[in-house]
């Protein structure tokens, strides 16, 4: 049973005052892709074909993934009245797609699988706990604490289900890592650069533009992050690797994680700051020629 519902957050205590339009932008991106999460159950199931048990929690993790997308598309209608969320989502899966007939892991084993499933809950309950820190618009705020919970649960799930496939598929703590690193990469991928284009930009969503929607996601996202937060993630994503005895390991990763990621959030920020200039210079320009 799910731990909330969409009509169980107070929407009543909506601000559109407080609205954060690069915190509006990144919660119409997040909306589609925790929608889109239907297919990672499929593909899922098709990877651990045969346990029935495990399956079924997929499936639950499932529909609370999807619920996500629902409250934060729920969120963005209200925040931005003329945006459409069915509209969005409709572009975004017309420009990506799982592969749904994967019937191995794209990691190699199950267990790997695992592993980077952990991963990916390390990635989502930082990025919600920093969108949360830094929102001031109440219900966003409450939204983003409840889906950052739920991510620790899903983390947990994966994380219970782990030392089962590692029996059967061993991996040492170095393979664990080299997947975990891998999978942390991906932070980066394709998946949510489709899906900032899908819902936040009217032109054609092309494979092109790529280094443009890169530059305009990670510029608003990498600065949100904030060490106490950081931290947090890390340590999970130590115990994934089975390397929790190094005490010392979350606050490195950490500290150079962070540092990296200001290098760049300058980087892309200077970016969109000579784009944004750069278009301002040819505006006269648009408008002698119409």
């Amino acid at each position: 049973m799910a731990r909330w519902t969409v009509d169980s957050i107070h929407w009543e205590n909506f601000d559109r005052s407080k609205v954060d339009p690069d915190l509006l932008i990144l919660a119409k991106t997040a909306s589609v892709v925790e929608y889109n999460s239907a297919d990672y159950v499929t593909y899922l199931r098709n990877v651990f074909k045969g346990d029935e048990e495990f399956c079924q929690a997929v499936d639950v993790w499932g529909e609370e993934e999807i619920q996500h997308g629902l409250a934060l598309a729920k969120w963005a209608e209200l925040a931005d009245p003329s945006w459409n969320f069915e509209r969005a989502l409709e572009r975004f899966r017309q420009s990506f797609q799982v592969d749904l007939n994967a019937a191995e892991s794209i990691r190699g084993s199950r267990s790997a699988e695992l592993v980077a499933r952990c991963m990916v809950e390390v990635g989502t309950t930082t990025y919600y706990s920093s969108l949360r820190d830094a929102a001031s618009e109440p219900v966003f705020k409450e939204i983003c604490h409840l889906i950052a919970v739920d991510e620790i649960h899903h983390y947990n799930l994966f994380y219970r289900t782990l030392p089962k496939y590692l029996q059967l598929d061993p991996l040492t703590k170095w393979q664990r890592a080299k997947v975990a690193f891998s999978r942390a990469l991906e932070a980066e991928d394709e998946e949510l650069l489709y899906a900032y284009a899908a819902t936040n930009t009217t032109a054609p969503v092309t494979k092109e533009n790529l280094p443009i929607y890169l530059r305009e996601y990670m510029g608003r996202t990498m600065p949100l992050y904030t060490h106490k937060n950081f931290l947090k993630g890390m340590n999970l994503a130590v115990r994934a690797i089975g390397a929790e005895r190094l005490k010392w390991l979350p606050g490195l990763i950490t500290n150079l994680a962070l540092a990296i990621f200001k290098l760049k959030a300058r980087t892309f920020n200077r970016a969109r700051a000579r784009a944004v200039y750069e278009e301002a210079l040819l505006m006269p320009l648009r408008y002698e020629s119409t």
